[in-house]
């Protein structure tokens, strides 16, 4: 989760900005999976110029602006706050609300809930087992579902 952050200006990235072509002996390889990029001032994530990578089943929303991933990053099942990076991205509210748990949860009826496919991680960053439904949720934690016993009178 990486929220609530400022950059020095709107313009520049507020979480991560990587850029090889500053390097050009040094190999950037970042890897960014099932993350919720959000309420920043400044641009949400930037891989610059040369950098690869991997860009999965993350949300990205509600920051001064969502940035841009390099032609060579592999990037799927993302929601973006703008135009989407892949085919498989969407662009609409993940619907976050406040739980015990902690800000920055999905609702039930988020489109980004049972959306994606395993990219390896197990856990959310709650210790959550991924997947609780037909897919994975997008972003840093899984919509856990709670059944309440029913009594009958």
């Amino acid at each position: 989760l990486i929220a609530g952050n400022e950059a020095d200006n709107a313009s520049n990235p507020t979480i991560i900005d990587v850029n090889a072509a500053d390097s050009p002996d040094v190999e950037a390889d970042l890897v960014a999976i099932h993350n919720t990029i959000a309420a920043n001032r400044g641009v949400g994530i930037v891989y610059a110029d040369n950098t690869s990578g991997e860009f999965h089943n993350n949300i990205v929303w509600g920051n001064d602006s969502r940035g841009n991933l390099s032609s060579y990053t592999n990037a799927t099942c993302n929601d973006t706050q703008s135009e989407a990076w892949s085919g498989t991205d969407i662009n609409r509210d993940p619907e976050f609300i406040t739980t015990p748990r902690g800000a920055y949860r999905l609702s039930f009826t988020s489109p980004a809930v049972n959306q994606c496919n395993d990219h390896g991680l197990a856990y959310d960053l709650d210790g959550v087992l991924r997947p609780w439904g037909t897919g994975y949720d997008m972003g840093a934690f899984e919509v856990i579902a709670v059944f309440l016993p029913m009594t009958i009178r």
